[in-house]
């Protein structure tokens, strides 16, 4: 396994991640387990949910017990805020990218993740409410007060990163990007990877959403783990151009990760465990 850091930040993670976002919902603790079993096996540090997936707050859940014990050994990466899912907050929490949401949020996320620290938070969604302002205001809190390390952005456009940079050092106060205990840095440049949504920090993205896993070591507990070897989606030109997808335009063609995760900007790739066929 290889190791780089995310953006231009201190963060390193492994070059293959794995997304948790069946867990709670297609795979029970057992089937998780031995997903996160396999993927430390294979040097898999970065794992990656959202408090939405598994129904509301079922992943982490899921991943709070069955990373007990062992919470150093991994990059935790979870989400907040999207706007299709209602966590059932209810309406005084405010407006999902507002600072009394976040506050909220990130107390759930930590609870169920049972850690008192995140590796990386990442806004799921924009939020059309909040000034963006707020919310990189709020999310500087965070940082400076420990329980987050490092902010992201999961669907995010080209655009609205740079908004957020320009907004950022105008406050002079809160970046896009910040590591805890560092000062307040910006992105050198927005770099619109796979479906155009760069991350926040330092403007690099993600790829995400492989089309390809196989049966591994999770076998027993009926479930798929990814195969690095394999490979992601096309996106992008790529599709455009057929390069990406099958004869039939309508599925992604299989490509090897080592290619998407060459491309400029892309730190590193995520897949999702499935259950065996």
């Amino acid at each position: 396994m290889r190791y780089r850091p995310l953006g231009d930040s201190g963060l390193m993670v492994s070059v293959t991640g794995l997304g948790c976002n069946n867990a709670g919902r297609r795979l029970d603790l057992e089937a998780t387990r031995a997903v996160i079993n396999a993927a430390l096996e294979s040097g898999i540090t970065l794992l990656d949910t959202s408090d939405s997936y598994g129904g509301g707050g079922g992943s982490e859940e899921l991943l709070g017990e069955v990373l007990a014990g062992r919470r150093d050994e991994v990059v935790l990466a979870t989400k907040f805020g999207h706007q299709d899912f209602d966590m059932g907050y209810g309406p005084a929490a405010g407006a999902k990218g507002g600072r009394g949401y976040i506050r909220r949020a990130v107390e759930r996320s930590l609870r169920r993740l049972r850690t008192d620290y995140l590796d990386l938070y990442q806004i799921h969604t924009p939020d059309p409410v909040t000034p963006i302002a707020e919310t990189l205001a709020a999310l500087g809190e965070l940082v400076a007060e420990g329980k987050v390390r490092y902010l992201g952005n999961s669907n995010f456009t080209g655009w609205q990163i740079a908004d957020a940079a320009h907004v950022a050092r105008a406050a002079g106060t809160t970046s896009a990007r910040q590591p805890a205990g560092g000062p307040p840095r910006l992105p050198d440049r927005v770099e619109a990877g796979p479906g155009g949504s760069p991350d926040l920090l330092g403007g690099r993205a993600r790829a995400q959403r492989p089309g390809c896993c196989r049966r591994g070591a999770g076998r027993a507990a009926g479930v798929r783990v990814c195969d690095r070897r394999r490979d992601l989606a096309g996106t992008g030109e790529g599709q455009r151009r057929g390069g990406g997808l099958d004869p039939d335009g309508r599925r992604p063609r299989r490509a090897q990760p080592d290619r998407a995760a060459a491309r400029s900007g892309v730190m590193t790739v995520t897949a999702p465990a499935r259950p065996a066929a």
